[in-house]
């Protein structure tokens, strides 16, 4: 009987022993698997596109985003840069004007923050021009959203316009949004195109 009784003991014994190591392995196994662990996201190159028109797709082209990573127990810390894609991305819409819109970019639960403005574009005029060949087709100039005074350019004197006539209701061709007042959305759209 005392055999049975120390057999059975150390069956005991051994049994826990192996009972506590795998408890042991699993929680080394959890404090191991939790770094390297994200900790922030910082946009460290904006989005060459800030400014949209009415209808626009996301442009994510020259964003850089940073993320900080805590790697081990001792909190020293990495960076690498992130992957970003339209599903990264939420608050988008294009489909009305805006000035501010915050979009927000979120990387496994950690989020930061930029802002667009969206404006209306101007609709463009025809003055068809020959394109020659014979063929009779005719290529319409397209008047770019901005361009205050007609020159194809977007430039300081489509500010001194937007400028001269801010404030103002249905002021022609300072209301850049056709919405029947000079304000900041004129503004962001003469912005948004200037140079071009």
């Amino acid at each position: 009987m005392n055999k049975v009784f120390a057999r059975n003991k150390l069956f005991l014994i051994l049994i826990t022993a192996v009972i506590l190591s795998a408890g042991f392995f699993v929680q080394n196994t959890s404090a191991l698997s939790a770094y390297p662990r994200l900790d922030s996201i910082a946009i460290t190159t904006p989005a060459t596109k800030l400014g949209y028109t009415v209808g626009d797709t996301l442009d994510l082209t020259g964003l850089v985003v940073t993320g900080t990573y805590t790697i081990d127990a001792d909190g020293d810390k990495n960076t690498k840069v992130e992957t970003i894609t339209a599903e990264n991305i939420t608050g988008f819409d294009s489909s009305t004007p805006v000035t501010g819109k915050v979009l927000t970019i979120t990387v496994d639960g950690i989020t930061t923050n930029y802002t667009i403005n969206v404006v209306v574009g101007l609709v463009g005029y025809v003055n068809p021009t020959p394109t020659g060949g014979g063929g009779g087709g005719y290529s319409a100039p397209v008047v770019k959203a901005g361009d205050a005074n007609g020159d194809g350019k977007i430039d300081e004197l489509d500010f001194s316009i937007l400028m001269a006539d801010w404030g103002k209701t249905g002021s022609g061709n300072a209301d850049l949004n056709k919405d029947n007042v000079v304000d900041e959305l004129d503004f962001s759209l003469l912005m948004a195109n200037w140079g071009l």
